[in-house]
């Protein structure tokens, strides 16, 4: 497998966990997109974290950390202040509405866990042993070895 290949496999296991994510948000009643979820579970396990280290928590870029900080604000889910030693820097913590939401955002979380793990593992070892096929080799039998490694679970 090229790095491309394994690039759009990953890609395509992304869009998957955030479709199942993102319906299991709407079942829960948080009116959030799994990236905002993210951001905001993010924001709760650190204490006071600037919208930098939220870049590197969530592997969000720069400037659509910068657009989900500033919505998740107008809605009053999160309060940003910069700081004292640095003017450019915000630091960003919860509301208490912003706690609300993400209570419905870890129930969703919890609720679609175990379907995520299975399309994704799914959809993997879908992908894989179809290009085994194509390259026939019988099974794929590197492919999943590799990929059991990874700690995904291959049928």
């Amino acid at each position: 497998r090229t790095p491309f290949e394994e690039v759009s496999t990953l890609h395509r296991a992304g869009q998957i966990a955030d479709d199942i994510l993102g319906e299991a948000l709407l079942k829960a009643g948080a009116a959030l997109t799994p990236r905002q979820a993210s951001v905001l579970y993010a924001i709760s396990t650190g204490k006071g974290p600037s919208q930098t280290e939220l870049v590197n928590a969530t592997g969000i870029d720069r400037s659509t950390m910068t657009d989900i900080a500033r919505r998740l604000q107008e809605r009053g889910l999160v309060s940003r202040r910069r700081t004292k030693d640095d003017a450019r820097r915000y630091v960003v913590a919860l509301t208490v509405e912003g706690q609300k939401e993400l209570a419905k955002a870890m129930r969703a979380d919890r609720a679609c866990a175990s379907d995520i793990r299975q399309r994704v593992e799914g959809e993997i070892t879908a992908r894989v042993m179809a290009e085994a096929a194509e390259e026939g080799r019988q099974g794929g039998e590197a492919q999943v070895i590799r990929l059991q490694h990874l700690g995904l679970h291959i049928r």
